[in-house]
């Protein structure tokens, strides 16, 4: 998992660590409904905002439910129907030993539109979902109106040995994991950021009977298998036929870096930041240009978890409506 870590920062930021947390002292105050649905011989678990208009889906990141977009998804129901998709192996979905592989995955989401009867669909997806959209895209180009990427048109090929050059950590102390109250003190000071979504997402999927929370909510195996197939999917995004938004998190400094950072490995990891993964990020950013010219691209001054922070939903916000023309 550490291969990964520049892609995965905000995905497996606590993996392996437990927290107290106090129960019944918190609700879901987002507008969704839960579902499920029967589809490639496996079932979903999905989140319905309703609304009206054409579908809209939002496909969530590795170890993530659709709950992160609690604060988001809501704000297009008077011009959408949204539905927000749990994937295989997460959650209230069905936890198959295999099958999460690109292929597969893409045809669990055809499934799900299948058995919701919904014959086009407007994409939205973050960090792991771009590798889904873009297959989904190639081979079933009729059923896409729309692709908005969240931080996830990537070529992900070269990130583990990247992430592996990364000489920061920011691991939480024994103090920091001591409750749920400080863990979330802890996040929102290395991470800058906390919300109703994030907590939610971590309650629903994360929180274990015993009361703790585990932020890898899945199995060693099925992190691996969706880590290949992010790594092995080779995307060919000039076979896109529908309209494109594409945003990039491009943060300025390198998130990892705290105040009470040495010098020395600030320094390293700043290097790092702004010689090695910036770099790379901007070479995948003109590589998407040159292959989907007609994309709207936005470069955001943002952490991965891109749509979390007032100052970036936004932006986010603005951009989708005016890119769908509502």
């Amino acid at each position: 998992m550490k291969s990964a870590h520049l892609i995965f920062a905000l995905l497996f930021l606590l993996t392996g660590t437990t927290y107290i947390v106090a129960q019944n002292v918190w609700a879901d105050k987002s507008p969704h409904k839960e579902g499920f649905a029967q589809a490639n011989n496996i079932r979903l678990h999905y989140l319905d905002w309703g609304g009206k208009g054409e579908p809209m889906i939002f496909l969530t990141g590795m170890g993530a439910s659709p709950h992160l977009f609690d604060d988001l998804a809501p704000k297009f129901t008077s011009r959408f129907r949204i539905l927000g998709l749990t994937r295989r192996g997460l959650g209230k979905s069905d936890k198959p030993a295999t099958g999460y592989d690109t292929a597969t995955l893409t045809e669990d989401l055809r499934g799900f539109l299948d058995a919701l009867k919904i014959k086009r669909a407007t994409l939205v997806g973050w960090s792991l979902a771009g590798t889904e959209m873009t297959r989904f895209a190639e081979k079933y180009p009729q059923r896409v109106s729309r692709l908005i990427y969240l931080d996830s048109a990537y070529d992900y090929a070269k990130f583990p040995e990247i992430g592996a050059q990364d000489p920061v950590g920011s691991a939480p102390t024994k103090e920091d994991l001591a409750s749920f109250e400080s863990s979330k003190k802890w996040f929102t000071r290395t991470q800058g950021m906390w919300s109703e979504a994030i907590e939610a997402d971590a309650r629903a999927i994360k929180l274990q009977p015993d009361g703790t929370i585990k932020l890898d909510p899945m199995s060693e195996g099925v992190s691996k298998q969706l880590l290949d197939g992010m790594v092995n999917h080779k995307p060919d995004f000039t076979r896109i036929k529908a309209p494109v938004l594409a945003f990039y998190a491009l943060a300025s400094s390198h998130p990892g870096i705290l105040p009470e950072t040495d010098a020395e490995t600030r320094r390293k990891g700043e290097k790092y930041w702004n010689e090695v993964l910036l770099p790379e990020k901007r070479r995948q950013i003109e590589r998407f240009k040159r292959e989907v010219p007609m994309a709207r691209v936005v470069e955001l001054d943002a952490p991965h978890l891109v749509f979390i922070r007032p100052q970036d939903e936004k932006i986010i916000v603005r951009e989708m409506l005016a890119f769908t023309g509502k």
